[in-house]
């Protein structure tokens, strides 16, 4: 059985240089349609990401990795505003501890705006 070459880590030059691309597509990439030419519009316009961050960074990544480590980052930017929000109402009026965030998930909250935050409870 052969094992899968690994790609390099995403440095946190290269998230940024992901969140800013992905904030430049925002309109096709987060469009909540799901028919035919939609699919395929985000097809090419996640190639266009790809070739732009290739040309960007110097590394080869396929448009299927970018796509699924935008979708990570989403993750980690909805985690980080929980665990914010959690520390918050654990405190007890008191001051609350300071979550560091990286760059691209800063960019990445203000992408998401209210659907990062959630309901207010």
């Amino acid at each position: 059985m052969d094992k899968r070459t690994r790609g390099p880590k995403y440095g946190e030059s290269h998230l940024v240089v992901l969140s800013n691309l992905v904030i430049k597509y925002k309109d096709i990439i987060e469009n909540k349609k799901s028919d035919q030419s939609i699919w395929k519009t985000k097809d090419v316009t996640w190639n266009k990401i790809q070739s732009e961050f290739n040309a960007l960074t110097g590394i080869v990544r396929p448009a299927k990795s970018l796509k699924e480590r935008y979708e990570k980052l989403k993750k980690d930017s909805k985690k980080v505003l929980a665990s914010e929000k959690r520390e918050i109402f654990s405190t007890g009026g008191g001051i609350c501890k300071k979550i560091p965030r990286s760059e691209a998930i800063d960019k990445i909250i203000s992408l998401l705006g209210i659907s990062g935050e959630g309901l207010n409870s």
